[in-house]
This record gives structure tokens, C-alpha cells and sequence, in this order.
């Protein structure tokens, strides 16, 4: 989710599930904004923006709220890209093993942002991420969360401080 050149990359292990996503997946407006939004490649984060609704808006609402108090909303929406290991929605994780076709753009998302310098933020799924592209391991702009079992972009939950505060600065720009 998010534009295909944002300065910030977030790399997390895979939707989660909710009763209510069905719903929201399910209305013709929001698959049409989905795959306008995955075709282009060019949109801000389809879940962070104003007309934004349902359990998975909540749940990105919730989880960038510290950089967006140190931004803006749409600074967040704007700068940072969301990239899922496993991009399907399930209760529990449980396909770390799999390699589907559709992953090779994935890991390919993740490849162009670290050639582009991006600042890559590891959620969850470390061990994955790191089997899938080893380069990651060595990359000076990867930075990781504290507690990545609660994906929360805040000061408090960035292993590395400074490294909070170069996010802040490259989604500053976003919105200049």
C-alpha cells in the first residue's frame, strides 16, 4: 500500500484478519481504489487516506499515529510504503515456506527501494525478510522496532532513535 517511490518503506509479514475486512473488501468503490492503487503504483497509502473506512484503516491509523504526530497524516500517507512478506489476509501466519509468483514484485518493491536509498523500517517477519532478500541484513538504512509483535511507528517502539528521527525528516519533505 502506498506509492511505489516512497522514501520510507515498511516491511511487515502479512494483513491480518478481521470480520469486518470481508466487508470492506467486498464494496465495489474500494476494489476499484485497491487496484487503481496497485496498477499505478503512484497513489498515497490507500488505508491512511480521508475516505478511508474499516477495521484495516483503523488498524493503520492506529499504528502510524507517533509519526504522524510528528508529521502529518498526510505526510504518512504520502512518503511511506507498505510491503507484506505474505500480502493475503489470515488469523495466524503460518506461510513463511511458500513462494508465490506474486512475491518476486514484492521483493522486487523491496529491492528498488534499497537501490533508491529509502528508509527501510522492519516490522515483522525479520527472519523472512532476511531469507527472501539476504542484501537486507547489510543495508545502512534498515532500521528496526523495538517490539515489532505490536507494529506501532512511534519514537518509543524505534530501536534506534535516530533513525525514528531520519523518518521524520524524509516524510517532512513529503508534504514541502
Amino acid at each position: 500500500l502506498g506509492r511505489a517511490n516512497a522514501p520510507v518503506v515498511l516491511l511487515l509479514l502479512n494483513p491480518g484478519f478481521d470480520s469486518g475486512d470481508a466487508e470492506v473488501h467486498g464494496r465495489a468503490d474500494f476494489a476499484k481504489r485497491l487496484r487503481v492503487s496497485l496498477a499505478e503504483a503512484t497513489s498515497d497509502h490507500l488505508l491512511l487516506g480521508p475516505d478511508a473506512t474499516g477495521p484495516g484503516h483503523r488498524w493503520w491509523v492506529r499504528a502510524v499515529s507517533g509519526l504522524a504526530r510528528a508529521t502529518s497524516q498526510v505526510a504518512v500517507a504520502r512518503g511511506l510504503l507498505a510491503v507484506e512478506f505474505f500480502p493475503y489476509h489470515s488469523v495466524d501466519f503460518d506461510h513463511g515456506h511458500l513462494r508465490l509468483p506474486s512475491q518476486a514484485f514484492t521483493f522486487g518493491l523491496v529491492q528498488d527501494a534499497m537501490d533508491r536509498g529509502a528508509e527501510i523500517v522492519m516490522g515483522r517477519g525479520h527472519k523472512q525478510w532476511l531469507g527472501a532478500l539476504p542484501a537486507l541484513d547489510q543495508y545502512a538504512r534498515l532500521s528496526r522496532l523495538k517490539n515489532p509483535r505490536r507494529t506501532t511507528l512511534s519514537r518509543g517502539n524505534w530501536a534506534d532513535v535516530q533513525a525514528f528521527e531520519r523518518v521524520v525528516t524524509v516524510l517532512r519533505q513529503c508534504v514541502a
